[in-house]
């Protein structure tokens, strides 16, 4: 597997490299990838690309012609985000953990009947689902 293909099954496959998180780059990219039989969508993504892909789609082929393509992707360099080393407190599953226990804060206030404090709770969990859906479902 290509080192910058860092996810794929039969119908996505993900491909990140450090070089991506150039704008120019990025589009010149996202360009070829739009040309490429196979692939039925795209999306970008921080320094990195999720490909839809048909179900007759060549992988492997589609990996050598971006590699032919732009040389920078054969050069063998690990991307950025699996090069470093595996983090358990990252600020999004802090962000994710935050969310859970302010929104059973707000049942457990609201089970007690202390009508304030689930009322002040309420108002944080949804703040923080809102940041949630803007920032990870792209949905507002």
């Amino acid at each position: 597997m290509a080192p910058y293909l860092v996810h794929r099954s039969r119908e996505r496959a993900r491909i990140r490299h450090e070089a991506l998180t150039d704008p120019q780059i990025q589009a010149q990219v996202f360009e070829f990838l739009k040309g490429e039989g196979g692939i039925a969508g795209i999306k970008p993504g921080n320094a990195s690309f999720l490909l839809l892909l048909t179900p007759s789609a060549d992988l492997d082929q589609i990996c050598a012609e971006l590699e032919g393509a732009f040389p920078f992707f054969r050069a063998g360099a690990r991307p950025a985000q699996a090069a470093a080393p595996a983090n358990k407190h990252n600020g999004r599953r802090c962000r994710l953990l935050t969310l859970l226990t302010c929104g059973l804060t707000t049942v457990g206030l609201a089970a007690t009947g202390l009508k304030h404090a689930h009322a002040v709770a309420g108002g944080i969990f949804a703040l923080l689902a809102t940041d949630h859906v803007w920032h990870r479902r792209k949905a507002l």
